[in-house]
């Protein structure tokens, strides 16, 4: 029982400090730089000049795309 509790202390232990998929240090910033840079295109040309002021009217594929993950109203 003790070498049971000993091994899953050591698995939790590699996950916290690895993570799922143990990513290297410039992995994980190309990631957040990524992920970021979606946010941004998002939000300016989204829900900014497509819901807002209605200035770009965006294809079906990209309106899909950002409307995904903005929690809005579908784009009509």
């Amino acid at each position: 029982m003790t070498e049971l509790l000993a091994t899953l202390q050591d698995a939790l232990f590699d996950w916290l400090v690895h993570g799922l998929g143990s990513f290297s240090g410039w992995q994980i910033v190309a990631y957040t730089l990524v992920t970021t840079h979606i946010t941004i295109a998002a939000v300016t040309i989204f829900l900014r000049r497509s819901q807002a002021h209605r200035s770009v009217e965006l294809h079906a594929l990209p309106a899909h795309f950002f409307d995904a993950g903005s929690g809005s109203a579908p784009a009509s």
